[in-house]
């Protein structure tokens, strides 16, 4: 969710819902490098969501978002708003 977020502000915006992305924009996207305590627990998760092959997957892409949010640093209010 905070990556296409970072997206929609950050690319160009063509039509039906497309973004133009190119290597000067993507370049922009800042990326933290997680401790490895986070970055095994978010790996866990993420392969806990293969597995189920997307179903059922919600709790675990919330705890996959509140551990990214957490690396950038993000307020509660600040996560708010990228949730809409």
């Amino acid at each position: 969710m905070i990556g296409w977020w970072v997206l929609t502000n950050i690319c160009n915006d063509l039509q039906n819902g497309f973004l133009r992305a190119d290597q000067e924009k993507l370049e922009q996207i800042p990326i933290p490098t997680a401790p490895e305590p986070d970055r095994l627990a978010i790996e866990a998760l993420v392969q806990k969501c293969l597995d189920a092959k997307g179903v059922g997957v919600e709790e675990w892409e919330a705890q996959i978002d509140d551990r990214v949010a957490h690396l950038y640093g993000l307020t509660a209010e600040e996560v708010k708003i990228i949730q809409g």
